[in-house]
């Protein structure tokens, strides 16, 4: 079974709370049920209410190529994807999961679509705009998106402000001294590494810098692998 709630979801939004029943598997001999044959079982024995739960689903039409399939999945703009069953007549049923092109671009290392470092990121690389495409029917995620943009552009535009603001005021003072006025500064130390790029006429990885210190300079918590949270106060 699978519990699905505004509140709790991996990907596709939910306006209400909803209990899906998946398949069955079967305690005496290991059998598993799912799809027509759960159906089948769910009508003869008379379990209604179980029926009215069933996770949906279809069958393939038999002229449809496993190419096609994958392609067409792949391809739908909503959705996470499909658990298909492959049915051979020499061996037995097995089951594959083929994921669309909006999972697999949003959802990797275990983070959600809307986790807040998968929304930082996109915010951070720019791609905020493909982002509200794919999920231009999902107004929740929408709203999360906006959310993070308004939250972090600021802070990425001023942290970049701020640096070469301040390499543009203590440029021309010896190394020793540049680094002396970082130093003394507690607002500028994290950037240590920026300014001093600036100060060897260096260009900077703006954006690999805020990935690399998202706690410290931007209050996302995570590296990606991990849980993440969002400390709006952060400056």
């Amino acid at each position: 079974m699978e519990y699905t709630s505004p509140s709790n979801h991996v990907f596709v939004s939910y306006s209400q709370p909803q209990l899906t029943v998946l398949c069955i598997r079967s305690h005496a001999n290991g059998q598993t049920l799912f799809g027509t044959r759960l159906k089948t079982f769910l009508i003869e024995n008379n379990f209604p209410t179980i029926l009215d739960h069933l996770v949906a689903f279809e069958s393939v039409p038999s002229d449809v190529t496993h190419k096609q399939l994958l392609q067409d999945i792949y391809q739908q703009p909503r959705g996470e994807g499909y658990v298909v069953e492959i049915i051979q007549s020499d061996r037995p049923s097995y089951l594959v999961k083929i994921k669309t092109q909006k999972y697999l671009m949003i959802h990797r290392d275990g983070e959600s679509a809307t986790s807040p470092r998968s929304l930082f990121e996109a915010i951070i690389n720019e791609n905020a705009d493909d982002l509200r495409a794919l999920f231009k029917d999902d107004a929740q995620t929408l709203a999360r998106i906006d959310e993070m943009e308004n939250n972090i552009r600021p802070k990425y535009n001023g942290m970049i402000e701020s640096v070469e603001r301040f390499h543009n005021t203590h440029k021309n003072l010896s190394k020793k001294d540049f680094i002396r006025s970082i130093q003394m500064n507690e607002d500028m130390k994290i950037y240590l590494p920026l300014l001093m790029r600036l100060y060897a006429g260096e260009e900077n990885d703006y954006k690999g810098f805020g990935m690399k210190n998202s706690k410290d300079v931007f209050g996302i918590y995570g590296d990606g692998n991990q849980l993440t949270t969002v400390d709006q106060d952060a400056s």
